[in-house]
């Protein structure tokens, strides 16, 4: 009996002869690279798995994906569709039935990064700049604190 053809499903005996009717296999998906992509889809994305050929469609949740090509029997490549962000079941689909899902992450587009450009501000009024109060050849005025164990809640304490 020749093997790798698929599920035997039923089996007809007649003059010592094994007859046998096999059912292609489900597709099956090994991994999906890469496994994430935009929320806006357009991922091209390389499915890897078993008993591709013949793959009819790619879905990501419901939608189906653009440009669906069997590339071979473990290989399919797809466009994926525009998606909600968060996980998806992917799945591929074959005239023998659909493959187990497995997982595809929709993520938000980052903002693109815009550098600020620094603008010079000129002080455009006349005169003299006024001095501060203290300077630094000036005496300036002292606080002396010493500090001591913490006061329960609710209760002040004053030393001289």
């Amino acid at each position: 009996m020749a093997t790798g053809l698929g599920t035997p499903t039923a089996a007809l005996f007649t003059s010592g002869a094994l007859l046998c009717q096999t059912k292609p296999l489900n597709p099956a998906v090994v991994s999906i690279s890469p496994s994430s992509g935009p929320a806006s889809g357009g991922t091209a994305v390389v499915i890897t798995g078993t008993n591709l050929t013949g793959a009819t469609a790619v879905y990501f949740g419901t939608t189906k994906a653009a440009d669906v090509k069997v590339v071979s029997s473990t290989q399919v490549t797809a466009n994926t569709p525009a998606g909600p962000p968060g996980t998806v079941s992917m799945t591929v689909a074959t005239s023998y039935g659909m493959s187990p899902p497995a997982g595809f992450v929709y993520v938000t587009a980052n903002l693109p990064y815009v550098p600020l450009t620094p603008y010079r501000i000129a002080d455009t009024r006349c005169g003299e700049i006024p001095k501060p109060p203290y300077c630094a050849s000036e005496q300036l005025p002292s606080l002396n604190a010493t500090l001591g164990p913490p006061t329960p809640p609710g209760q002040t304490q004053r030393t001289g």
